[in-house]
């Protein structure tokens, strides 16, 4: 647009002058946004981006910088979710080779159940065979031994079924977390891909109101030259009439 080029005090008249003259409901809305964000603006008063008589006409080294900074804080968050997604996945890996060890003693101890059980299969097939109470009171308190290692094995692999549930429960947690990581991922890349278009939107309706306008200006400027040409034809005449007056 050209607004910018003009002095500080003939940026509102104009505007106000070129608002008129939108006719169609797009120019009505862009130019109502131009009103509300840069001429009736207290934080962008005309005087901060009027550049009339300035060296520097544009403002694309502060857009190029803006760029550069969301880009990079874009870069860190992406980084900061791929670390999460790299721990989780660490995590994830612990608690299944934790689980795999569980599992394997967990084997262990349930073959030497398997065995106490068939070592206390024959110890009753013996008491059954010695008919001595020396013998059967001897093979009493075994079997109470027997048992009593019997009932801790039990409780071992109690515990051991517990922990399992327990990296059961971390493991659904860690892919939990991955996968929230990954819609924060895909979330940011559409986020980054809409700001995109509504930058590319922006830009083409700031160049279809800057040509519109600068195609008004040359109007206006080509209706001031004939209103010129006009006055002083006028006053080419008039000063004829008074000549002949006198």
């Amino acid at each position: 647009m050209a607004l910018p080029f003009l002095p500080e005090a003939d940026i509102g008249p104009v505007f106000e002058r070129l608002s008129r003259q939108a006719t169609t409901a797009q120019l009505q809305t862009i130019m109502q946004y131009i009103s509300r964000t840069w001429i009736h603006n207290s934080l962008w008063p005309t005087s901060s981006w009027s550049i009339f008589n300035q060296s520097i006409l544009t403002n694309n080294d502060i857009e190029d910088w803006h760029n550069r900074i969301n880009k990079r804080a874009a870069e860190q968050e992406k980084f900061q979710l791929e670390k999460r997604l790299v721990s989780t996945q660490s995590q994830l890996e612990e608690a299944s080779n934790i689980k795999d060890e569980f599992k394997t003693q967990k084997e262990s101890l349930q073959k030497k159940l398997d065995k106490t059980e068939d070592d206390l299969q024959q110890c009753r097939l013996k008491n059954e065979k010695v008919s001595a109470s020396s013998q059967s009171a001897a093979l009493a308190g075994s079997l109470d031994s027997r048992n009593k290692r019997i009932q801790e094995l039990q409780e071992q692999v109690h515990r051991l079924n517990e922990q399992l549930s327990e990296l059961a429960r971390l493991k659904n947690e860690a892919i939990i977390h991955a996968e929230e990581a990954n819609s924060r991922e895909m979330q940011l890349k559409y986020r980054e891909k809409r700001l995109e278009q509504e930058h590319g939107l922006l830009t083409r309706q700031i160049n279809i109101l800057q040509h519109q306008l600068e195609q008004r200006t040359e109007e206006t400027v080509k209706q001031r030259q004939e209103h010129s040409s006009i006055i002083l034809g006028l006053q080419t005449d008039l000063n004829h009439k008074l000549e002949e007056v006198r």
